[in-house]
């Protein structure tokens, strides 16, 4: 049967992209080609180097060490037997060969460190799924209990879950309400952005911090309220031993209070700009009863002012700002109150992007985090500040595929 499927595979085939080291051979021999990139060839993958299957359930190490003084020399004590839980809930019998040590005497076994660690009855391939089913839904510790149940068969109390959950100290360190992760280097270009949620029922601001070269916060806290002394503390406790040189934002006044605090360059995001002018707009053309031809001028005259930040190139950017303010005179009242209120005072934090690119001109980076981490479903599903901080720690280390 298996040579019929693959010869009706490869009869049906018209052209193989080759590789270059495919065209060595003078005459390429097509089936042979065709079978190997056209039919799934499995990899076998080494879960322990250390480690050797031996018949009937038995594990044993290929180069026993002492844990203790690290010596080869050993003695063979037979074999301890474990039942651990496997993906289908069923209990499955492992035989790990026990071994002494020659030299201090030390009793110890082989370890199945990438499947189980030790003293645990779930596999990590258990622990992976309840990780993930929490990264991708969220949902309270008997919720995801109650769905490893029904879809894997396995009882497991959210006690465990929530051990499963722990925030990993390797990568992220915990302080209080705020959540750090463990980076080397920064590139100094912050983005910081604020969300609301309720935690009991009370609202509250997770404010979190990025860098741009690193996909993932650098930096969340739970606060009460967005207060310049809160913000300012965050910034200058998280890169204490780091250089930083801007911050992007929304148009929240604490922060262009607190870039100047610390004497860093501040670049206000040009999206929410945007868009506070884009509503602006929109209010306007609701209520008045100007004809067709002036509601077009009015939109044209926003696309000109939005056209003034969408290039990074700083003469180019200035003289799109110039031409607009030159036609003043004949602008609609809208647009010059839009240019008043908004561009002209701002005009400067807004363009910082243009004499450094590196500057993010968006705080697109934390809008892209929350839309993962806090949809609206979620916003309200947490009663401690710990679960939450939990929660948002899993997007800080490696997300599951």
């Amino acid at each position: 049967m298996t040579t019929i499927s693959k010869s009706a595979l490869i009869n049906n085939i018209g052209s193989i992209q080759l590789k270059l080291f495919d065209c060595e051979d003078e005459k390429i021999d097509f089936e042979s080609k065709a079978e190997k990139y056209a039919i799934f060839q499995s990899k076998k993958k080494n879960i322990n180097r250390n480690i050797q299957i031996l018949d009937k359930g038995h594990y044993e190490m290929i180069k026993p060490f002492c844990p203790r003084c690290g010596s080869l020399k050993h003695v063979k004590q037979g074999f301890r037997e474990i039942k651990p839980k496997v993906d289908n809930g069923e209990k499955i019998k492992i035989s790990l060969q026990r071994y002494k040590c020659k030299s201090c005497n030390k009793k110890y076994s082989t370890k199945l460190e990438n499947l189980k660690k030790e003293n645990n009855s779930f596999f990590e391939s258990i622990k992976y799924k309840i990780r993930k089913s929490k990264w991708n839904r969220g949902g309270s510790l008997r919720k995801i209990a109650k769905d490893v149940k029904n879809f894997l068969n396995i009882s497991v109390s959210h006690q465990s879950i929530k051990n499963f959950l722990k925030i990993d100290e390797n990568q992220v360190k915990k302080e209080g309400k705020r959540i750090v992760r463990k980076f080397n280097q920064l590139s100094g270009y912050l983005t910081i952005d604020e969300e609301y949620v309720y935690i009991n029922g009370k609202r509250k601001y997770k404010v979190s911090l990025h860098d741009r070269f690193i996909k993932s916060p650098i930096a969340e806290e739970i606060m009460k309220s967005r207060t310049k002394k809160k913000i300012k503390a965050l910034i200058e406790e998280v890169t204490a031993e780091h250089s930083v040189i801007s911050l992007t934002s929304d148009g929240l006044k604490q922060y262009s209070l607190v870039s100047e605090d610390l004497g860093i360059i501040h670049q206000r995001c040009v999206f929410h700009m945007m868009k506070d002018c884009r509503n602006e707009i929109k209010r306007y053309l609701k209520k008045t009863k100007d004809d067709l031809v002036t509601k077009m001028a009015i939109l044209r005259y926003l696309t000109e002012i939005n056209n003034i930040f969408r290039t990074f190139d700083e003469n180019e950017c200035f003289n799109r700002y110039e031409a607009i303010l030159n036609k003043s005179e004949r602008l609609p009242e809208i647009i010059v109150k839009i240019l008043v209120d908004k561009i002209i005072p701002n005009i400067e934090s807004l363009t910082q992007f243009t004499k450094d690119n590196f500057i993010p001109r968006t705080s697109n980076q934390a809008e892209q985090h929350y839309s993962k981490t806090q949809k609206s479903q979620t916003k309200a599903k947490f009663k401690t500040d710990e679960g939450l901080l939990e929660y948002l720690a899993l997007f800080m280390t490696k997300q599951p595929t």
